[in-house]
């Protein structure tokens, strides 16, 4: 469950920053933390 989601977190992380994974969070309305559990599409 989740990979692709976590995949994006780790990524966004390493190229943007800490805001880069805020506005990730934002606009998926998902945050890290919840990302694992969140099925993928």
């Amino acid at each position: 469950m989740a990979e692709k989601l976590i995949k994006y977190y780790k990524y966004i992380r390493e190229v943007a920053g800490y805001t880069g994974k805020i506005d990730l969070a934002t606009s998926t309305k998902i945050p890290s933390t919840r990302a694992a559990m969140e099925p993928d599409s």
